[in-house]
């Protein structure tokens, strides 16, 4: 028995199948090309701005100059604009030219003589840097620093002098210095001070009086700088209205200097003894006393001196002040101090004068007047003088004249 096997016949495709076959191929192909070409526009629209590496610019003094943000970032999008800046060293920036406009940045560095103005100018070669901040359209923003340079002609600076290590003191290593009359000595500032500097000089000398020293040979002899103290010779001291102790000093404050700029001061004492004149003793003032009281007729004056009225009274003595019990009874224009002599003047009033008060005096009556006088010797003294006055009274209502007192009821008594 035979059995019939089928053989496997591989086909051959149709033409119509094969086509179709290849546009499923190209399909494929196509769309893998579009979906890569969409996924690289992602990427690039999604990428972030950053500082791209491009170096800072040269900034001349006084040239405008400006910062973009396409300049000085990659990646920078859609109408990249700077929004703000921040300089290191705005001081080095003139003010009204610093400014952000038109989307950059905007700024001019000062000009030579501005920057050599400055209070601490840079150097001739410098940098500054600019801190950068931009958007987009697309609402991205980044920050990125740039590094400007510029150089400038720059004013040297002054060498400034090294002062001396030490500073001058007064030494004061001689309490007094003598000074003998009628001889004139001299002092340098090198001998008075220590560390005095290089040429130093005395350039102001105080003294505690002049009255002592002749002016012709004292002060600073401005020729050498140095210190001249000629005291009078004895008998031009013996001389004096008021002649000096013996011995007396006098102080001088000196100011000094030397070449370095250097100032100090100290104060010297001079010494001087001389043979002094004795002083005669100046007797005192003493109020005499000696009349008990002095008369004062009305309507007279009566002049009374400071010589009459005291003992060792002095040269040129005088009144200088009175006080009066009353001045009542006396004229007010006649009575007082003369200026002229120094007297004193004493007028009582007129009877019709002192009748006239509104209460009259007794007749007699008495006036003391405590009395103060001087003299050319400063010498001063005091006393009272007293100054009686008699006249004839009107009673009040036409009763008897009480210049005279009446009879007593004993019969006793006297009248005119």
């Amino acid at each position: 028995m035979s059995i019939q096997r089928e053989r496997a016949v591989k086909r051959s495709p149709s033409p119509s199948s094969a086509r179709e076959s290849g546009f499923r191929r190209q399909g494929c192909v196509a769309f893998a090309a579009a979906l890569t070409a969409t996924l690289l526009l992602s990427a690039l629209a999604t990428a972030q701005p950053t500082r791209s590496s491009n170096d800072g610019p040269s900034a001349s003094p006084g040239v405008l100059v400006d910062l973009s943000a396409n300049e000085y970032f990659d990646n920078a999008g859609t109408n990249p604009r700077i929004t703000s800046a921040v300089y290191s060293n705005p001081e080095y920036l003139d003010d009204s030219s610093t400014r952000i406009a038109e989307g950059k940045a905007w700024f001019q560095v000062k000009a030579a003589a501005q920057l050599n103005a400055l209070a601490s100018p840079p150097s001739e070669e410098f940098t500054f840097t600019v801190q950068l901040t931009m958007t987009n359209d697309e609402d991205q923003t980044a920050t990125g620093t740039v590094t400007v340079n510029s150089s400038y002609t720059r004013n040297p600076t002054p060498l400034t002098p090294t002062p001396p290590a030490k500073t001058p003191t007064f030494s004061g290593s001689q309490a007094a210095r003598n000074a003998r009359p009628g001889i004139v000595v001299s002092t340098s500032a090198e001998d008075e001070f220590d560390d005095a500097g290089t040429n130093p000089i005395f350039t102001g000398a105080v003294f505690s009086t002049m009255a002592y020293y002749d002016d012709t040979s004292t002060g600073i002899d401005p020729s050498k700088g140095i210190l001249l103290v000629g005291a009078k010779t004895a008998a031009e001291l013996n001389a004096l209205a008021s002649p000096p102790d013996s011995p007396f000093t006098v102080t001088v404050e000196v100011t000094m200097t030397n070449d370095e700029g250097q100032t100090a001061t100290g104060t010297m004492t001079f010494e001087t003894t001389y043979v002094r004149d004795p002083t005669p003793a100046t007797p005192t003032p003493t109020f005499t006393g000696s009349q008990a009281a002095r008369n004062a007729p009305p309507g007279i004056a009566i002049s009374v001196s400071a010589a009459d009225e005291f003992d060792d009274a002095g040269t040129n003595p005088r009144f200088i002040g009175t006080v009066y019990s009353t001045t009542a009874y006396y004229d007010d224009k006649s009575t007082g101090i003369d200026s002229s002599t120094g007297n004193l003047v004493v007028q009582a009033k007129t009877t019709a004068e002192l009748n006239a008060l509104a209460s009259p005096p007794d007749s007699p009556f008495t006036v003391t007047v405590e009395v103060t006088m001087t003299n050319d010797e400063g010498a001063t003294a005091s006393g009272t003088l007293t100054f009686t006055t008699s006249y004839t009274r009107t009673p009040s209502g036409g009763g008897p004249d009480v210049s005279e007192p009446e009879s007593s009821p004993d019969g006793d008594g006297a009248g005119d």
